[in-house]
C-alpha cells in the first residue's frame, strides 16, 4: 500500500499566519502586509482638514528696547559712523574670505593695517546706558587710553575716545541729557 502524502493544512480567516522570519532573524518568506484599512476607522488621519488651518499672530514684545543715537568719528580719518540699533553691535573689520562682517566696519579705514581685530568689541545697552567690551582682541581695547579687561563691560560716556588697535574712535551721543 502506498504511503499517503503529507497533509497539506489549509488555512482559512480563523488560522493565524505564520510569522516571516525566525527567531534566529533569517527571512523565511515575503513580509505579511494585509493590515486593515485604516481609513475608514480613523478617517481624520488619513484625509486632509476640513478647515484650512490658520497661524497664531507673532506675540509681540510688552518691553520696548532702548537703544541710543550715537555715533563715531573715526579720528585718523574724519569718518563718521552712526552706530545701528541693535542689541549688540560688533566693532572690527570685515574679512570676506572668512564671511565676518562687523556691524560697525573699520575695514575701510585702514583696520587690518592699524591693528583692529576681525571681532575686536562689542557695543551693549542696558538701562538706558552704554556699555563696550574688549572681546578678547590682538591689540585690546582702551577708553580714554585706559585699557580694558577682556569680557568685561565698561561704561561708555559722551566724548569718550575709544582705541581699537591704532584706531582711535571719539564717542557722540546725540541725546546727552538721557545718558548722563
Amino acid at each position: 500500500m502506498p504511503v499517503p502524502p503529507n497533509p497539506v493544512t489549509r488555512r482559512n480567516s480563523t488560522t493565524p499566519k505564520k510569522p516571516s522570519f525566525t527567531p534566529e532573524g533569517k527571512v523565511t518568506g515575503p513580509p505579511q502586509t494585509d493590515y486593515p484599512d485604516l481609513s475608514a476607522v480613523m478617517p481624520s488621519i488619513f484625509s486632509p482638514p476640513a478647515v484650512p488651518v490658520t497661524p497664531a499672530a507673532p506675540v509681540r514684545n510688552a518691553v520696548s528696547r532702548w537703544y541710543p543715537d550715537i555715533s563715531f568719528m573715526v579720528l585718523n580719518t574724519g569718518r563718521m559712523i552712526e552706530s545701528p540699533k541693535h542689541d549688540e553691535v560688533t566693532i572690527g573689520r570685515s574679512d570676506k574670505a572668512l564671511d565676518i562682517n562687523p556691524d560697525i566696519d573699520l575695514a575701510q579705514d585702514k583696520g587690518a593695517e592699524l591693528g583692529v581685530s576681525r571681532r575686536h568689541a562689542l557695543l551693549t545697552f542696558q538701562d538706558e546706558q552704554v556699555f563696550l567690551t574688549d572681546l578678547g582682541s590682538t591689540n585690546r581695547t582702551f577708553i580714554n587710553r585706559r585699557p580694558l579687561m577682556k569680557g568685561q563691560p565698561q561704561k561708555l560716556h559722551n566724548g569718550d575716545e575709544i582705541r581699537l588697535g591704532n584706531i582711535i574712535l571719539k564717542t557722540i551721543f546725540k541725546e546727552e541729557s538721557s545718558l548722563g
